[in-house]
């Protein structure tokens, strides 16, 4: 029977077959106690299933629906709790609507209101997570036809900080000691922040000059490996022996992330960016003083620094890695 009651339900449930695609019937709740009301829900459905079925009519999926899904295939991303918060703020506009009820005036809405709160990077992050749903919705779950176009904000490029040999020897002064080791190291190897503070020992080989980050540490989910010159190397020399897995360590347990700033960069903490950054400028291109971006993992095997072919190393890492040349390095030390 396709319409029917269940003990531990008051209301009328409706049961029909699977159809192509399907591996188990339909079976839920109509909602309403009222067989009449029951029975308009049932023949809505059963109507719906048979276009679907004969006809080739797409079934309707709610934002709900996409939300859950797309959470799910992307529960590995190192942004997946931030896109937890972004699809909070977005769902009092977008929930409960279809897939195919979400157009253009409808975005555009939402990227004028949330511009209103944040900047206009922020912003756009939220609507690129829209249009990232709705295109995988499109693609790859083939559950809508189309992806309404919009346009993001158009963002200012960002200021480029990077700090000169005075300011760096400065900023070494206003940090503690275990957080200069740190800042002149990212300096030296042109790491990020968490890569540093996480460093442990089993991924430094002393002799080879030579250290390593595992994908799951890394970004981009790639092994990183980072040749080291003279200056990361005397910074782990000092701190050998201290712990017996983690590097950087403050009174024998893990480093927490630094909140110190100092008050003559205009309140700018020390951070792993503006490191990777005065590495960048510090082994940057020569006569090219001030930018980074050529430069920004000016230790990595990709290139290097002084314009030479990136080496090959076989996978046993047999290969001895030479430290990086760049400029002298006194005024660091």
């Amino acid at each position: 029977m396709s319409l029917y009651r269940r003990k531990d339900s008051p209301c009328w449930w409706v049961k029909l077959p699977p159809i192509r695609g399907e591996s188990k019937p339909l079976q839920q709740s109509t909602g309403t106690a009222d067989k009449r009301q029951a029975q308009q829900v049932h023949d809505k459905l059963a109507a719906a299933r048979w276009e679907q079925a004969r006809l080739g009519v797409k079934p309707r999926h709610t934002w709900e629906e996409a939300v859950v899904r797309w959470l799910l295939e992307t529960k590995h991303k190192a942004t997946h709790e931030s896109d937890k918060a972004k699809l909070r703020w977005l769902h009092p506009y977008l929930g409960g609507k279809h897939l195919d009820e979400i157009d253009r005036t409808l975005v555009d809405r939402i990227k004028f209101e949330r511009e209103k709160i944040s900047s206009a990077g922020t912003a756009n992050r939220y609507l690129a997570l829209i249009r990232s749903i709705l295109r995988r919705a499109s693609g790859e779950w083939e559950w809508i036809d189309r992806v309404p176009k919009f346009n993001l904000f158009r963002e200012a490029e960002g200021r480029v900080r990077s700090l000169s040999p005075q300011e760096f020897q400065r900023l070494r002064l206003e940090l503690p000691e275990h957080l200069a080791d740190m800042a002149l190291f990212s300096v030296a190897t042109g790491l990020r922040q968490a890569n540093v503070k996480n460093l442990e020992w089993q991924y430094v080989d002393l002799d080879r000059m030579h250290l390593w980050v595992p994908g799951s540490q890394h970004k981009n989910g790639k092994p990183h490996s980072v040749p080291l010159n003279e200056m990361a190397m005397s910074v782990l020399r000092r701190l050998r022996g201290r712990h017996a897995t983690r590097v950087f360590t403050f009174r024998g347990e893990p480093i927490s992330p630094s909140s110190r700033s100092a008050p003559w960069l205009g309140g700018r903490r020390w951070s792993g960016r503006a490191s990777r950054i005065s590495a960048g400028t510090t082994f940057g291109t020569p006569l090219r003083p001030g930018t980074a971006r050529p430069a920004l993992r000016p230790m990595s095997y990709s290139g290097s620094a002084a314009g030479r072919p990136a080496p090959w190393w076989s996978a046993t890492r047999t290969w001895l890695p030479r430290p990086c040349r760049g400029r002298p390095l006194d005024w660091m030390r």
